[in-house]
């Protein structure tokens, strides 16, 4: 099952290819690629995210000059999005369509200053702003979005609103 999971994600190979490598129905190959997609967005909750609030203790980032340490003192990471190209069944690819007309996926990205990921939400089409996909995270609890305590904070782009925890230029 993880063999054809790997094959269809890191080759780009279609339904029809791993039938033929795998000797398998499509069934089957829908079956056990959605099987183990699902295990694997199980196991991100753990692998990207830690389990306890990890804003607490998070030390500042020192930068190379210190002159600039004391507006960055509670900074703890950067918030983001990413494009990443997509491939889509036709008839679906209009709303993944981004500004460099092809079609992309829209991922909002968390990282600290150990270049660590603390949250990653994929799948977005192409096309969504980001704030939409920032606002829709900060309102579902259940994507243990990361949020800073206290006077913690996250450095945002200009897609984003300068609100408490989320400074934008």
């Amino acid at each position: 099952m993880l063999g054809m999971f790997l094959m269809t994600c890191a080759h780009g190979a279609g339904n029809l290819l791993i039938q033929e490598i795998f000797q398998h129905s499509g069934e089957t190959i829908y079956r056990h690629f959605y099987s183990v997609l699902k295990a694997i967005c199980e196991l991100a909750r753990d692998i990207i995210r830690p389990h306890q609030n990890y804003n607490n203790g998070a030390g500042a980032h020192k930068p190379c000059n210190g002159r600039y340490l004391p507006f960055f003192r509670d900074c703890i990471g950067a918030l983001d999005g990413t494009h990443v190209k997509a491939r889509l069944p036709q008839g679906q690819e209009i709303p993944y369509i981004g500004r460099k007309g092809y079609p992309t996926q829209n991922i909002l990205v968390v990282i600290d200053f150990n270049m660590c990921f603390t949250f990653v939400w994929a799948g977005w089409e192409g096309a969504a702003h980001d704030s939409r996909i920032f606002g829709k995270a900060l309102r579902r609890p259940e994507l243990n979005f990361s949020r800073p305590i206290g006077n913690k904070y996250y450095l945002v782009d200009t897609g984003y609103p300068h609100m408490k925890g989320y400074m934008a230029p």
